[in-house]
């Protein structure tokens, strides 16, 4: 049985200042001796904390609802944590004060209180050489085609990393890996850390957005890539998503943006873990250059379509979805998913989704459209790339999200997009040929 190490952090408006005292195994939990059971030891002090920053600003981020009509303004948010050594942490409260507004566009007010000590313990095991690839991996639909892909090109030895927040999630995650070891005779170790909510208020009285979960799945990967002496994590998102290119104007401003492989987030992150942990650690997008589409392909590839079910994209998913569907359909995440896999020619059962949108939309409003009609927007503005001069808007966004330094190269960038247009418009022609509406929003090009 996990052991939940009592820990304690206070949280704060700072317009208010009324804390509010929570504590580990009583107002929400952290089984961080899941990361230490793998490797038969303790965690290292410092990535204990790292583990319980990370914990204390999910829980923070959940509890403290946005201003309604704030259109993307930040909190102000005071946050104390228990840690083993405060004054290590207070030396990064500038680096990670600085992390949190990349990824929640609030002000953070950090401070670290001594808490109860941890006994610290060697692993039994020595650390592998050459050390196990350590990967994010969720259980959806981009954390199954990242892993799929690298177990093709020959590695055999895995860390994945899960912080589970759904019923469900860790069965879901172990089908999927059970396939892949069958079909590779490889040597994958799962690592599920449950962060939950105990006793959790209701959904409307939560901030949905979420925004911080992706600083707690980094952290904790570097906490397990720490322990099992590896000096790379791996995140398993496609070029387009880590571009994260507006679907419309006024769309992905402050807090609504979603920043979890934001490149400046994945560089200060690097900072920050490497600075802990005393030696490099870094974070790693292996697939930055391709469409979710082209990493997707690989189910096909290597006969394994029958994982694609297994797994899941929509932002509703398991919560807010009735029903036996477990995907709405009609969410960014659900069509970007069906996107990716009519592309890629993967068998997508249409049993999954709430609503069939790309093969019939009789049963949907124009609202329940919205987000297909953003992606079509973007598809149509993305023909401006084919001109010889790339567009300023295009550039804007390059370089102010740090995705192109100042002299690098957009080109590639161009070609990315101009490929992910050219899927989408495969997708179109489908849905003329069945007369859907929705398939007249964007003229396509004689040639496509």
């Amino acid at each position: 049985m996990v052991r939940e190490a009592k820990f304690q952090i206070s949280l704060a408006d700072c317009a208010d200042h009324r804390w509010r005292e929570l504590v580990n195994g009583v107002n929400f939990r952290l089984d961080e001796d899941r990361i230490a059971q793998a490797w038969c030891g303790y965690l290292p002090p410092l990535m204990r904390d790292l583990a319980r920053v990370g914990t204390a600003v999910y829980v923070t981020d959940r509890l403290m609802r946005r201003p309604r009509r704030s259109h993307g303004t930040g909190r102000q948010i005071a946050l104390r944590v228990d840690v083993t050594s405060p004054e290590c942490w207070s030396g990064h409260a500038d680096l990670l004060t600085r992390i949190l507004g990349v990824v929640s566009n609030d002000v953070w007010d950090l401070q670290f209180i001594a808490g109860t000590t941890e006994p610290a313990q060697v692993g039994l095991f020595a650390a592998e050489s050459p050390a196990p690839l350590v990967c994010l991996y969720s259980g959806g639909l981009d954390s199954a085609a990242g892993l799929l892909n690298r177990l093709r090109c020959g590695v055999r030895s895995v860390v994945t990393v899960t912080v589970c927040h759904q019923p469900g999630q860790r069965r879901r995650v172990l089908r999927q890996l059970e396939n892949f070891r069958r079909q590779y005779s490889a040597r994958i170790i799962p690592i599920f850390v449950r962060t939950t909510l105990r006793h959790a208020p209701a959904l409307k009285h939560q901030e949905l957005s979420q925004r911080c979960r992706s600083f707690l799945f980094l952290a904790i990967g570097g906490a397990v890539a720490t322990t099992v002496g590896a000096g790379d994590v791996e995140i398993y998102e496609s070029g387009v998503g880590v571009l994260n290119l507006p679907s419309m104007t006024g769309m992905l401003v402050g807090a609504r943006a979603t920043r979890s492989c934001h490149p400046e987030l994945v560089r200060l992150m690097t900072e920050l873990v490497s600075a802990v942990a005393g030696r490099p650690i870094g974070f790693s997008l292996p697939f930055i250059q391709q469409t979710k589409s082209e990493v997707v392909r690989a189910f096909v590839d290597e006969n394994l379509e029958a994982v694609v079910p297994m797994t899941t994209s929509c932002v509703h998913y398991p919560i807010r979805i009735k029903g036996g569907a477990k995907q709405c359909g009609l969410c960014f995440a659900c069509i970007g998913r069906r996107q990716a896999l009519f592309a890629a020619n993967v068998d997508d059962p249409v049993s999954q989704y709430q609503h069939d949108i790309f093969n019939g939309d009789s049963d949907v409003t124009p609202m329940d459209l919205e987000s297909l009609r953003a992606d079509l927007f973007q598809v149509a503005r993305l023909a401006e790339l084919s001109s010889h001069e790339l567009p300023a808007w295009f550039s804007r966004h390059l370089y102010g999200s740090h995705v192109v330094q100042m002299g690098g190269s957009t080109e590639p960038w161009r070609d990315l997009m101009l490929r992910y247009r050219a899927e989408w418009l495969r997708l179109i022609e489908h849905g003329r040929k069945r007369h859907l509406k929705w398939a007249e929003l964007v003229d396509t090009p004689k040639a496509a």
